[in-house]
Parts: C-alpha cells; sequence; structure tokens
C-alpha cells in the first residue's frame, strides 16, 4: 500500500469547510490553485471511474505538467476515511493515486508521460471545486469521444447523445484537448467522455 505524503499543507481555516458526502458523484469540476502554484485539476466520472485533467509548473527548472489520465479505478485498499482511485501507466511505471477525503483531493505517485519523476504530489481544497456546467447539446447527433494518451489524441466512441440532451461539462484545461468539453451525460443510460466544443450550448466558460 502506498502511503500519503504527510508533509502537504493543511487547508487554511478558511478553507477548511468540509465538501458534502457523495462520493465521487460530487467531486466533478474545476479545481484552482493546487499546492503546486497554481496547478488546476479538473475531475470527471461517477463511483466506478475517474477521468481527470491536470496542469501544474514545478521545479527550479519550472518543468510543467499538461496531462489527462483515467480511468482511475477504486482501489482496493483504501486507508480510512479516504476513498482511493489509482491508474497504471505499464510495467514497470509508477501507480497515480488520487484520494479524496472531505477536505482535500490528493494526487500522489507518478505521471510518467506527462510529469516525468521529478513529479510527487499536489493537493486541491474542495470547498474550492467550481462546479461543472449545465449544458444541451445543441446538434442533431454528437459522438462521444474518447482520449487515448496525454498528448490529446481521441477516438470516437459507439456512444452518442442527442439533440436536446442535458449533460455536465468542463474543460480538459490541456491545448490539445482545447477543441472538447469533458462530459458527464445524465442518460440513461449515462456516458462519460469527450464532447466537441462545438457541438454543446453552455451558459458560460468555467
Amino acid at each position: 500500500m502506498i502511503s500519503i505524503p504527510s508533509d502537504l499543507p493543511a487547508c487554511e481555516p478558511a478553507e477548511c469547510t468540509p465538501a458534502p458526502s457523495g462520493g465521487a458523484s460530487d467531486l466533478m469540476g474545476f479545481y484552482p490553485n493546487g499546492t503546486l502554484g497554481g496547478s488546476r485539476l479538473v475531475v470527471v466520472g461517477d463511483a466506478h471511474a475517474l477521468f481527470i485533467g491536470y496542469t501544474a509548473v514545478f521545479g527550479p527548472t519550472a518543468h510543467q505538467c499538461e496531462c489527462v489520465a483515467g480511468p482511475l479505478y477504486p482501489w482496493k485498499e483504501s486507508p480510512a476515511g479516504i476513498e482511493r482511485y489509482a491508474a497504471s501507466f505499464g510495467p514497470n511505471t509508477p501507480t497515480l493515486f488520487l484520494d479524496v477525503d472531505p477536505r482535500q483531493i490528493r494526487l500522489h505517485g507518478g505521471f510518467p508521460d506527462c510529469c516525468g519523476s521529478g513529479w510527487s504530489r499536489d493537493a486541491f481544497q474542495r470547498a474550492r471545486r467550481r462546479a461543472p456546467l449545465v449544458c444541451t447539446v445543441n446538434i442533431r447527433r454528437a459522438t462521444v469521444h474518447d482520449f487515448l494518451d496525454s498528448t490529446g489524441r481521441v477516438t470516437a466512441t459507439a456512444r452518442h447523445v442527442a439533440h436536446g440532451d442535458v449533460v455536465d461539462a468542463v474543460s480538459p484545461l490541456i491545448a490539445p484537448l482545447s477543441n472538447y468539453w469533458f462530459i458527464r451525460s445524465h442518460g440513461p443510460p449515462a456516458s462519460i467522455g469527450l464532447l466537441p466544443a462545438e457541438a454543446l450550448a453552455c451558459p458560460q466558460h468555467l
């Protein structure tokens, strides 16, 4: 079992209000200003799997991360009081962990294809979460896409949403996916993935 780093800074008193309970269902959204100074995180998913977008600058040489990752699946041995999700990127590579407690989302482990070996952890206050936009599909039929890797390559799936369908949407943050939004459809059946931005009518941008 991977231990949670003990030296992550605590939240400030004004930011320590626990987020509502409910597991992954209330995690989706945008999280600004992580502990790596200006890092940003987006989360989309449900109790079965999460996908994330992540940007950060760290280290003495201002190394940049610009990542999408997932699916992160529920970890079989979550520590007490924590919901742990994990993604493996292949043999002999570090596992990426996402730990959720009432106050924080913590990333630790590894982003080998994105942040490199010098990255170790980051944390975001749940009280700072910006909820996803509630958008409407504005074309006759839109294909839901999956991403293939951290460079933003995408592939079409067999899943679709139709004109008038309502979805929760949040920007994936990374430049290669600037023309897409992470979405979670309201279903049934519910669908999680990427939609082209032009397929959505949204009230405002995050």
